[in-house]
């Protein structure tokens, strides 16, 4: 039986080795410990701490800070609906489809991934060049430094890059595309707003057209000067409002003295002719009240002499039978007679 190694005789060299795409394994620099530590040998002579192999997946690629569900069929074929709908009707000179943008699997190619993101971008700056060879074009460098630049909240990498179709790298990236076609679409609204004119009464349009202001500010100006600038013109146009507010307020508070003062001079009049009518409305309410209750009696009389008239009545039938019946004893009597 073979005998068990010891941990502590393990060679620091041999704690580090791990095999890298089948090549021979190499030493740890600056005596780092392996991930998965060191290796040992069991009473049977197989290896039960053998290196494992790690995940294919940079940890670039494993982004906590991506808020959303990039991964997701929803949101895949929601982003990809955006992007089309927004290249079709902004003049996109390729040829587009959502099998194109990774809904048959995987993603697009570099050339179209290229020509996509810089018609999108030559929206924001129609003077931005690329070559003409998408070769020569570096995405790895341009795509995550303008990103960086529009202040994209999750960083795009040069691994991504690298591997733009790969199932690990395009979700992120079709959500950047997404977030860069939002982005123009709100410029876009905004750019519209402005053409039809700023209403200063209108608080709302006040707010948007502060709120692109402020943004391609954060985007430009580092030191944040441009944002005071813009916030010191927006307590202004809001001083300049109020200031006007008061005035109406002033004179709707003129408006209602003169109206209490005409109130005023109204009232003694209006009340003495509602004490007038309140007398008379009692005085209505209890005739109509005494009339009431004479009729009540009338109606109770009344009921009395009908029950004495039905009660005569019925002594009355019983008489005038009883004399019917004899006078038809007599009639027959005759008769007889007769006979």
């Amino acid at each position: 039986m073979a005998t068990r190694v010891p941990l502590a005789t393990v060679s620091q060299n041999a704690a580090n080795a791990r095999p890298i795409m089948g090549a021979p394994a190499r030493k740890s620099l600056q005596g780092r410990p392996s991930l998965v530590g060191p290796t040992r040998t069991s009473t049977g002579g197989s290896n039960l701490a053998a290196p494992r192999r790690m995940t294919m997946c940079p940890k670039s690629f494993l982004r906590p800070d991506e808020p959303r569900d990039v991964k997701s069929v929803a949101f895949r074929n929601s982003a990809i609906e955006r992007i089309i709908e927004f290249l079709v009707t902004h003049g996109y000179e390729h040829q587009i489809s959502p099998k194109q943008l990774g809904n048959g699997g995987s993603g697009p190619s570099n050339k179209d991934f290229a020509q996509i993101f810089v018609f999108l971008y030559r929206q924001l700056d129609p003077h931005y060049k690329y070559p003409k060879d998408v070769k020569d074009f570096k995405l790895e460098d341009e795509v995550p430094a303008i990103f960086k630049m529009l202040r994209y909240p999750v960083a795009i990498t040069k691994s991504q890059m690298s591997t733009i179709g790969a199932p690990h790298a395009w979700p992120y990236l079709l959500a950047a595309l997404d977030w860069l076609v939002e982005l123009l679409t709100y410029q876009q609204q905004l750019a519209a707003e402005e053409q039809d004119g700023i209403d200063p009464a209108d608080t709302d349009k006040m707010f948007f057209l502060y709120t692109k202001r402020s943004y391609k500010a954060w985007m430009e100006d580092e030191s944040g000067a441009t944002l005071d600038s813009i916030e010191r013109e927006l307590n202004e146009q809001f001083a300049s409002k109020n200031v006007v507010l008061e005035q109406e307020i002033q004179k709707m508070q003129a408006e209602v003295s003169i109206m209490q003062s005409e109130l005023g001079t109204l009232r003694p009049s209006l009340l003495d002719d509602l004490q007038k009518q309140r007398s008379a409305t009692l005085e209505k309410t209890e005739h109509t009240i005494a009339e009431s209750k004479a009729l009540e009696v009338q109606i109770r009389e009344l009921e009395g002499s009908i029950s004495q008239l039905e009660s005569d009545n019925d002594k009355r039938g019983v008489y005038l039978f009883s004399h019917i019946n004899a006078f038809q004893v007599v009639f027959r009597s005759c008769n007889l007679l007769r006979a």
